[in-house]
């Protein structure tokens, strides 16, 4: 038996309900709540210096997963960016103005797997300019959280970051 003095009585009182009360609440799951920015996605990011038809982008290839689902979201893309009609330019084009890198991950949960997606827009010098991010909930599964993203879920992203790249280019 353990015994406790009366100095520390009320500590471990205190304690022991704090611990209670803790335990009967629940964390959020993924994607609940307003998403934490670290120190630089924090920071303001700069309107488009060229907008509209003005701009042109070059997309490097996208990065983070199984080769065949990027393939599937490079693809996408280039096509909704021209169906969007953003001027879409090679890599080593002299006269883009903007080069865009994607990076994705695929994170499991109860409900179904995330297929989180992040795009930094570059300016000429290499510097990031603007950020695009979110995320589209795809497919449950057991182990790798790959195996739950199917490619409607990657043309989903894919339209959903050029259309706010879209908004972006062409906001006023």
């Amino acid at each position: 038996m353990v015994t406790i003095s009366r100095g520390w009585l009320p500590i471990v009182l205190i304690l022991a309900s704090g611990l209670a009360v803790a335990a009967c609440t629940s964390l959020p799951g993924p994607g609940a709540g307003a998403p934490m920015l670290g120190p630089i996605a924090a920071t303001k990011m700069k309107a488009a210096p060229i907008k509209g038809e003005g701009a042109r982008f070059a997309f490097a290839k996208i990065t983070g997963g199984p080769g065949d689902l990027l393939t599937t979201l490079n693809e996408s893309i280039k096509s909704d960016a021209k169906g969007r009609k953003l001027t879409v330019v090679a890599e080593d084009d002299p006269n883009l103005t903007y080069k865009v890198k994607g990076y994705v991950s695929a994170v499991g949960g109860p409900t179904g797997t995330l297929l989180v997606y992040v795009f930094d827009v570059l300016d000429r010098s290499g510097v990031r300019i603007h950020r695009i991010s979110g995320q589209v909930l795809g497919g449950a599964t057991q182990s790798d959280p790959w195996a739950g993203i199917k490619e409607g879920t990657v043309k989903a992203a894919a339209q959903r970051a050029i259309d706010d790249l879209a908004a972006w280019v062409n906001a006023i």
